[in-house]
C-alpha cells in the first residue's frame, strides 16, 4: 500500500448535514493534488452522521472513520489524539466539519510545511492576510482572543510560537505527535497542548479567513470554557511551576 502523505482528521458530534458538504469542498480543493492523502472522521454522534458518513465512503474512497463509545467522547481535543493514533499520513492536518475552516487551503498549508521543514504548520487568523470573521460580534472575537490567545502566552511560553494557539486548522507530522504523550487532556483547543508539550517544535503559520458556520451552531458553552482554564491551568502546573519548584529546590 502507498504510503500516505497526509491525513485529515474531521471530528464529528451531531453533524449529519456537514459530512457531504465538507467531503465535497476537500475534494474539490485537492482534485490537483499530487500527493496520497486519506480523510478520517472521528465520529461522537449519536444522530444519524455515523451512517451518512458509512454512505460517504460507497463515494469517497479515501475516507475512513472511526466511532467513539459513549463512555470515550471525552471531548474535541480527545477526538483528535484518537485520530492520531489512527492516521497512516506523515503529516496530519486536523480542522472542523463545519466548513469555517477553509478546504482549498489545505495544499497551500501542506506545501508550507514541506518548505520550511516545519514540525507545525498554524492556519492562523491572527497574522496579516487571516481573519476571525467567522466569530461573529467584535465582543466574541475579543473572548476568543482573551480565552485561548493571551491566557495561554501568559501560562504557558511556548505557545507564543503561534499567533493563534487556539486555532482549530493546524498541520503537524504524525512522527511528532507520536513521542507525545497526550494524558489528562480536556476541552477543545489540542494545538495549545501541542505546543506545550512539544516545546522543541518548529513552528509556522499560514493565514486563513475563519468563515461563518453554515449548517450547525457552535457547540461551545460555558462549561467548556471552564474545562479550558482548568486544563491551561494543570498544563501550567506541570510544564512551568513544576519544574521551577525542582530547579530551585536541586540549586
Amino acid at each position: 500500500m502507498q504510503k500516505k502523505i497526509l491525513t485529515i482528521i474531521l471530528p464529528t458530534f451531531n453533524e449529519s448535514n456537514n459530512v457531504m458538504p465538507i467531503l465535497e469542498a476537500i475534494d474539490s480543493a485537492l482534485k490537483d493534488f499530487i500527493y496520497d492523502y486519506e480523510i478520517l472522521f472521528v465520529d461522537d454522534s449519536n444522530d444519524d452522521t455515523l451512517k451518512v458518513i458509512k454512505d460517504a465512503i460507497k463515494i469517497y474512497h479515501r475516507v475512513r472513520f472511526l466511532h467513539r463509545e459513549k463512555k470515550d467522547r471525552t471531548g474535541l481535543a480527545t477526538a483528535f489524539v484518537a485520530g492520531f493514533k489512527k492516521a497512516r499520513g506523515e503529516y496530519i492536518l486536523c480542522m472542523d466539519s463545519d466548513l469555517q475552516h477553509p478546504p482549498e487551503e489545505i495544499i497551500n498549508i501542506l506545501q508550507k510545511a514541506i518548505d520550511n521543514f516545519s514540525d507545525i504548520v498554524v492556519a492562523s487568523r491572527y497574522i496579516e492576510g487571516g481573519s476571525a470573521e467567522g466569530l461573529g460580534s467584535k465582543y466574541r472575537i475579543l473572548v476568543s482572543r482573551i480565552i485561548t490567545r493571551w491566557s495561554a502566552w501568559i501560562l504557558l511560553p511556548s505557545t507564543t510560537k503561534s499567533t493563534d494557539p487556539g486555532a482549530g486548522m493546524f498541520i503537524v507530522r504524525k512522527d511528532l505527535v507520536d513521542t507525545l504523550s497526550f494524558d489528562k487532556v480536556y476541552g477543545f483547543k489540542i494545538l495549545i497542548d501541542i505546543l506545550t508539550r512539544a516545546p522543541q517544535a518548529k513552528v509556522s503559520e499560514y493565514p486563513i479567513i475563519f468563515t461563518k458556520r453554515e449548517n450547525d451552531q457552535s457547540k461551545a458553552t460555558m462549561r467548556q470554557g471552564l474545562k479550558f482554564y482548568k486544563h491551561i491551568m494543570n498544563l501550567f502546573v506541570e510544564y512551568r511551576l513544576l519544574p521551577m519548584i525542582k530547579e530551585k529546590l536541586q540549586s
